[in-house]
This record gives structure tokens, sequence and C-alpha cells, in this order.
């Protein structure tokens, strides 16, 4: 197999994504049929190209991080140009039979290029969460949905058999007991732990709100925060929350340092697809507090689920969840990385034996 995988999301950026696709090209370097593995990624000025085993890395893609409209807009367009350009010709050249990329707004040309057969090999989206930000129809072969929401919210969108529920997997170097050795000022503090991007749509000013509530009832554990700050208001509640710690955003094994020793994981997000940081904290036999609406956390842990986002309900279950030996429990199994890894190789080597347009490649 010869595949081209599309993502922003892939080291030196952090976050869930970045984490998934570097998992998988890694995978995909070791399976027996996979020959060649493009990897079209965001810009880096010192090393636009690398090369390892069967690996190309292609840094050229326009990556504005910016939440003023006007760069915003000018990321979109020339991610847009970009792609036009280079996706052909990286096809062409490397004689690529799939492209795998990641459901972002800035993607919209991948979409046109299927659209209007300029990319006749088949095309494989993912959707990793909530994101408005969906290909056009009939502009893909398939489409993967990491979570039960995310599947019912691409029903409404999709014809169904395009649909094809791959769960998140979890990783086999954040089995407890591996790893990296963990400073002890981390190990003596007691805390809980938000780790994710800094939006409005991640709850992060209710949580705020919910410490201050907290603070006022002698609460003992320091919020430690984790991730990129996306949102201005977010520095002026630092000053004004005591007892909130905000971290910056750190690689994935470093994240994993604060949840092995966290007392409990929050993530009280408006909209989530699964919430990569929950699976890590139920790995490690966390108390964790899930997002509302999400399936397969409301049938297996209800206890521990949100039902509203409100900095009152989060304050009350913070204090029920911290002043309770019980810990979810989650069949983490169904995340098994072997059996995922599997699926999804499963479903390329069906969409390329199935293609037409693939008889000479």
């Amino acid at each position: 197999m010869k595949l081209l995988i599309v993502t922003l999301a892939f080291p030196p950026e952090k976050g869930g994504g970045s984490v998934y696709y570097k998992w998988l090209v890694d995978r995909l370097a070791l399976h027996p049929e996979v020959d060649c593995i493009v990897v079209l990624t965001g810009i880096n000025l010192k090393n636009f190209v690398y090369k390892e085993r069967q690996i190309t890395l292609l840094r050229i893609l326009p990556n504005i991080n910016s939440d003023i409209f006007i760069l915003k807009l000018l990321s979109f367009f020339l991610n847009s140009i970009a792609l036009f350009i280079t996706v052909p010709i990286i096809i062409t050249h490397y004689k690529i039979q799939l492209l795998h990329y990641h459901c972002r707004k800035n993607y919209l040309a991948i979409s046109l290029l299927k659209l209007f057969q300029i990319i006749r090999i088949p095309v494989v989206a993912d959707s990793r969460d909530l994101s408005p930000n969906l290909p056009l129809k009939n502009s893909f072969d398939a489409i993967i949905a990491c979570s039960l929401n995310i599947v019912d919210y691409l029903k409404g969108k999709f014809i169904r058999k395009y649909i094809y529920y791959i769960p998140v997997p979890l990783y086999s170097d954040i089995i407890p007991g591996k790893g990296p050795h963990f400073s002890k000022n981390h190990i003596d503090e007691k805390y809980i732990l938000y780790s994710g991007d800094i939006t409005l749509d991640k709850g992060i000013l209710e949580l705020m709100e919910a410490m201050n509530i907290l603070n006022r009832k002698n609460f003992k554990y320091k919020l430690k925060i984790i991730g990129h700050n996306k949102i201005h208001i977010f520095k002026i509640l630092l000053s004004r929350v005591p007892n909130v710690e905000y971290v910056g955003p750190v690689s994935h094994k470093e994240s994993l340092n604060f949840i092995r020793n966290t007392e409990l994981i929050i993530l009280p997000s408006k909209s989530e697809g699964l919430g990569r940081v929950c699976l890590e904290g139920l790995l490690f036999k966390k108390k964790v507090i899930f997002p509302p609406k999400i399936p397969e956390f409301e049938k297996y842990c209800p206890k521990f689920t949100l039902r509203e986002i409100s900095p009152d309900h989060i304050a009350d279950k913070l204090m029920q969840v911290v002043t309770h030996d019980d810990i979810p429990q989650y069949p983490l199994e169904m995340h098994d990385q072997n059996k995922i890894f599997n699926e999804i190789t499963m479903l390329y080597k069906s969409l390329i034996r199935t293609s037409p347009h693939l008889v000479n490649r």
C-alpha cells in the first residue's frame, strides 16, 4: 500500500490528534503491506522534507493558529492553495493508492479535488470530534468516527454505509508502570487536573467559576490546567481565582506525568468526541469526571458523568467524587490499539481493492 496522510495535527503540534496520527504513521511503517507513507503536515522552515524508512514527511502546509478572523481566513486561503497544488503532484509522484485526512475546515480543497475527480483514488475522511467542519457530500469513500456520538452526528449528514465506527486507540507507551520517571514535586501535591485546549467549548470558564465556589468551602485540592490557551479572558481569570495553576502546553509524555499523579481528571466539555485524556485516566485507575452526552461514558460510568455544564453542577460533582473512594469502571478493551489498527488497515485494503482507478498501480 502507498498512502498519503494529510493532517496539521502531527508532532511537534500537541494534543490528541497529534498523538493519534503519530501512532498511526509509526504503526503503518511496521506493516509488511505498506510500501510508502507520505505525511503532508504543517510547515517547518528548517526542515521541509524528512525521510525515515518508508515514511516521507512533507512539512509544507501553512499553519496559522489565531483567533483573529482575518488570520483564520488567510490560513484557510493559503492551505487551500497549497493543497490544490501539492496533493495531485504527491499522488502522481509517489503513486499513492489512498488518501487519509483529518476533517478540518482548512481541508475543503481535498473535497473539491475529489468531487471534480482530480483525485480518483479512495479518500478516507477522519472525524475526531463534533466539529461542523466536515467534508462535502460525495467527496470521500469512507469517514471514520471515533465515538458513538460522532457516529450519530454523521448519520444526520451522510449515508450510513460510508460511516465506520473505529474507537480512539490507547497506546502501549502509557501502560501503568512504564514510561518516563516523574519529578517528586508532582507527587507531593494534591491536585485535580484539566488537560486539553483552553476554549469556551471546553467549559473552562465554568470550571474556573466552580473552583471559586469550592474555594469558599475550603476545597483542599488545587486545579492544574495543561493545554494551549486560545481565549484571552482565561489569563484574567487566572489572576482572580485562587488555587488554580496554569502549566501551559506540554508533550504527551509530560501530560501522562500529571495524569499518573493527580487525584482526579475533569473534562467539562460542552461538545466532545470522546476525550482521550479520560481514557488515559481510566487506564491509570484514576477518578474521572466525564463530559455530558457521550454514550460510552453515560452507559458505563453514569455516576461520574456531568449532566450539564454549569459552575454549580461542576462544583457539586467535584465535591461528590473526591469525597468517595469509588473509581469508574469502563471496558478499556474496546480501545485496544492492535484491534483498532487492524480495523483501519482492513478499511484501507478494502477500498484499494475495490477502486476502479487502481487497476494498474
